[in-house]
């Protein structure tokens, strides 16, 4: 069992890395390259921008959930 944690953790770790990369890239990215303040308010990139980012969000609290999860099953072993 302590096998499997450390793996999955491994694997959980290097998911909440790629996603946290991609979270706070994704801000700078729609203000700088989009110019998304310019843009009006339905503008498909800036809508597509918007939604990476909120999809990146939720992953970060998946994969933290997770991480969790396993050391809480891992601590009651």
């Amino acid at each position: 069992m302590l096998g499997f944690a450390e793996f999955s953790a491994g694997i959980l770790d290097g998911l909440l890395l790629v996603l946290l990369a991609v979270a706070v890239a994704a801000v700078p990215f729609g203000i700088v390259v989009l110019q998304a303040m310019r843009r009006r308010a339905g503008d498909p990139t800036v809508v597509r921008t918007a939604g990476l980012f909120t999809r990146a969000a939720a992953g970060l609290a998946l994969c933290e959930a997770a991480l969790l999860a396993i050391k809480l099953l891992v601590l009651r072993s």
